[in-house]
């Protein structure tokens, strides 16, 4: 995995009792398996390229149906699937290697991905457009609020080496103001 979270707990099939959202390779394959907490059983598999590096998973309501989606990444896309109904939400493909991205859910659902790029998405219509885009390579994204308007900022943790993080780490933060990054 890379620097993004490994799993993730939601109620991804609305019984009121939260899964675990886990890498499961007991399938010598790359897959993101959704555990049942009482049992240890992988109750739904989402099988990944065997190719891909998953970086990180989330989960949040995409679709509005008031039940959690599973959101994942590999260094080339973000994938949302209704782990409920095992079907495709939406997909996004990076022009370059992605290392994070981070959610917000609020009238609308925004996504920051970052890469060699650091993009901003809105999900509408059954899928993510982007809204935005900086030529700013993060290794690692969070949306958080630091002053005292309503709008969250994105806080970018940005290293002079792409690969990997050195002491020459310093933190960016930018703004969110309607669709742009400032």
């Amino acid at each position: 995995m890379g620097a993004g979270r490994n799993e993730n707990t939601a109620d991804f099939n609305n019984d009121g009792i939260s899964e675990l959202l886990v890498p499961n390779t007991e399938t010598h394959s790359t897959a993101l398996g959704v555990m049942d907490l009482g049992t240890y059983d992988i109750s739904y598999s989402l099988p990944i390229d065997s190719n891909d590096k998953l970086i990180s998973v989330n989960a949040a309501d995409i679709n509005g149906d008031n039940i959690a989606d599973a959101i994942y990444s590999t260094q080339n896309y973000v994938k949302v699937v209704d782990v409920n109904n095992q079907s495709l939400l939406s997909n996004f493909t990076a022009s370059s290697q992605i290392k994070d991205f981070s959610l917000f859910e609020n009238d609308t659902v925004n996504m920051v991905v970052t890469s060699d790029e650091l993009t901003l998405l809105t999900f509408s219509d059954g899928g993510f457009s982007e809204k935005s885009k900086l030529d700013q390579r993060c290794v690692q994204v969070e949306y958080f609020n630091l002053d005292s308007d309503a709008e969250l900022e994105i806080a970018c943790l940005y290293d002079e080496n792409a690969h990997y993080l050195t002491s020459n780490t310093s933190l960016i933060i930018y703004e969110v103001n309607g669709d742009n990054l400032e």
